[in-house]
């Protein structure tokens, strides 16, 4: 498979506080790298995000590395990258 698009959603209706809406996406190019964005809507912070991901598997050892930035209005924007390893 070469290209291959998903897409998510999430509402949570609760009794504490208004009801909240999460929406993201994934396109993933020959299942090497990834391309995400998220929205979250009624929340005060944080409503936008994206990010990428790079994966490479090769004689049993595999490598992936995912990076993800979200937006603040008041808080700094973090950035945040993982890395691990298959053997």
């Amino acid at each position: 498979m070469q290209h291959r698009f998903a897409l998510n959603m999430d509402a949570i209706h609760s009794n504490d506080y208004a009801e909240r809406l999460h929406v993201g996406g994934e396109y993933v190019l020959h299942n090497l790298i990834a391309l995400r964005g998220g929205y979250r809507f009624n929340y005060e912070e944080g409503n936008l995000s994206f990010g990428a991901g790079f994966q490479y598997n090769t004689g049993g050892v595999g490598v992936k590395i995912d990076y993800a930035y979200v937006t603040y209005d008041f808080l700094d924007n973090p950035h945040r990258f993982t890395m691990s390893a298959t053997f």
